[in-house]
């Protein structure tokens, strides 16, 4: 099961990079898939002579209609037929891309205000009728907050989600364990968890601008190959025609590098106007790419302005419970009437459990913010530190604050 999900995720990846393949290079569609499976790319594919039998059904959607038309493409022995069909398909994917900013901007709203703002002004009202209600539904939310913050996946187009970052970063998380139970302070689980991602943001950051680097380094050889009607590989100035095939390209940029190998190798009459079609998808993906990132920074800031409110709210909270309950009963009665005042105990039991809250909410968004910029939730490491420190200044300068407001 594991393993045709693995595949769906991969197809519906590739879909489209395979779709630009097929359409610029001098080969037919099953000869290209042929020779890409023989250079060791799109491995999970079955060969050419399987998919005239059978199409598996554990491929995405859009991987199964580009196949198909491959296919058709092959029994009609028209490469008109995969001009024509591909070039639909890609115009559906290019109005996708249009309102894919719109769908994920609405969604990373949705996710942060009505997981994270909404419980934390139920709560409000809850800790003052019942605290272990208002414990119980703040923890429900902030756990669901961590598990909406993967929504952004189905929105985010696949073919632009950007490779993981190398999973022994989040090593560095272990040390929270022994240092949670050495030190004791408040907010210390938010405030450790901050500090241990602070390492893993930085790898983070270095191995996205790599990676940001390699699609805009892709385009740049497009853009030169372009310019030459004749030796590809001279205009490219590589020595190698293998780096053309390098492991270091990945999604649209492995499919621009690969079809820059096909053409130079066969090339064809069809070569201005095979390079033409490229640069053309290729900009666009890679401008909706940049279009995706510039709109989510905004939402990336009000994000953080997010979490110093959330906790804020909640230091308050905490606050005006601490004062009431430390009133002489009759002060307290006068003041609160029929309101449910917690004991001291009861708001040791509330602290704990809001710093588990604030690391889930800080988690929660962080995930929403990768999937919403990158596509990929294991970025999140990028975005934790921010968001974690924001919350624990936003909890501490509210605490500080807050016998302000009773005249203290």
């Amino acid at each position: 099961m594991f393993n045709r999900i693995r595949i769906w995720f991969e197809s519906e990846k590739d879909a489209v990079p395979l779709s630009i393949v097929f359409l610029t290079s001098p080969l037919s569609p099953l000869s290209t898939l042929h020779k890409l499976k023989r250079l060791g790319l799109y491995s999970y594919l079955p060969e050419p002579s399987q998919l005239l039998d059978h199409l598996p059904d554990s491929f995405s959607s859009k991987m199964r209609e580009t196949l198909r038309v491959a296919i058709l493409s092959h029994k009609s022995g028209s490469r008109e037929v995969i001009n024509q069909k591909l070039s639909e398909v890609m115009s559906r994917t290019e109005t996708e891309l249009e309102i894919a900013d719109y769908n994920i901007s609405q969604l990373y709203q949705f996710i942060s205000v009505f997981t994270t703002l909404v419980p934390s002004i139920i709560a409000s009202v809850l800790f003052f009728m019942n605290l272990k209600n208002g414990v119980i539904t703040i923890i429900s939310a902030a756990l669901f907050s961590v598990m909406a913050g993967f929504l952004g996946l189905t929105v985010f187009p696949g073919e632009l989600r950007l490779p993981s970052p190398p999973k022994r970063y989040l090593a560095l998380f272990l040390i929270v364990a022994p240092l949670y139970f050495i030190f004791n302070f408040e907010l210390k689980l938010l405030l450790l968890i901050s500090l241990a991602s602070l390492i893993p943001s930085f790898l983070s950051w270095i191995f996205l601008s790599n990676k940001m680097k390699i699609l805009r380094e892709a385009r740049e050889l497009v853009r030169k190959a372009n310019t030459t009607t004749f030796n590809l590989f001279k205009a490219l100035e590589i020595e190698d025609p293998d780096f053309l095939l390098a492991r270091r390209w990945f999604g649209i940029a492995r499919a621009a590098t690969t079809s820059l190998y096909l053409l130079a190798l066969h090339g064809g009459g069809r070569l201005s106007d095979s390079l033409n079609l490229l640069e053309s998808y290729y900009s666009r993906y890679l401008n909706a790419l940049d279009r995706i990132r510039s709109k989510t920074r905004v939402m990336m800031f009000y994000s953080v302005i997010e979490a110093l409110v959330i906790a804020g709210i909640y230091a308050i909270l905490v606050y005006t419970l601490l004062f009431f309950a430390n009133l002489p009963r009759y002060y307290s009665e006068a003041y609160t009437g029929a309101f449910y005042i917690p004991s001291t105990i009861e708001l040791e039991f509330l602290k704990k459990s809001l710093d588990l809250v604030l690391t889930l909410n800080a988690f929660g968004l962080s995930i929403a913010t990768s999937t919403s910029r990158e596509g990929n939730p294991l970025y999140f490491t990028l975005y934790l530190p921010v968001i974690g420190f924001a919350m624990w200044i936003g909890y501490t300068m509210a605490f500080l604050y807050a016998p302000q407001l009773f005249g203290g």
